[in-house]
């Protein structure tokens, strides 16, 4: 049986012997830091790019169209206005906007939808503005996380041609 020293079991001795939780607790809270840096790093240049591909975008004028808008904003009780643009870039629809609400459509949503399809979009897509989803995904983005079901709906319409 090993002989014990006076000094080994001393409650001073014995706190010296651990391994301390400070430079684990400083990794990391440095890492989360960076991470969250990352993500504001990450939006910001999301940001940008968005801004530059609206730069071709067109407000929509065709009367049909605002219409339908106006029709799905009245019958939500929805009060802010959302601005309706048509891009010939954008492949999918997009509503995005916090404190200017926007809407963004294909051009060929234009040319192709009926207008049931078309109302349906819309309400979707306002549905979304309303509900605050830009924020969400905004603190998404900022995480690293970029959550994107528009895109599987996509892949899926293209697969069965719906």
């Amino acid at each position: 049986m090993p002989i014990l020293s006076e000094t080994s079991d001393t409650p001073s001795a014995l706190a010296a012997e651990r391994p301390s939780a400070r430079p684990v607790l400083a990794w990391i809270a440095g890492a989360l830091l960076g991470v969250f840096c990352f993500g504001i790093l990450r939006l910001v240049w999301q940001t940008v790019l968005l801004s530059l591909r609206l730069k071709d975008c067109e407000i929509v004028l065709e009367p049909s169209v605002c219409r339908l808008l106006e029709q799905i904003m009245q019958r939500g009780g929805v009060r802010r206005r959302i601005r309706l643009l048509v891009s010939p870039t954008f492949r999918q629809s997009a509503a995005f906007g916090m404190f200017r609400r926007t809407i963004v459509l294909p051009e060929e949503v234009l040319r192709t939808f009926e207008s049931s399809e078309l109302y349906a979009l819309l309400a979707h897509e306002a549905a979304q503005l309303v509900r605050g989803d830009s924020i969400w995904l905004w603190w998404g983005r900022v995480l690293g996380r970029d959550h994107r079901p528009s895109r599987a709906v996509g892949r899926h319409r293209a697969a069965t041609g719906h």
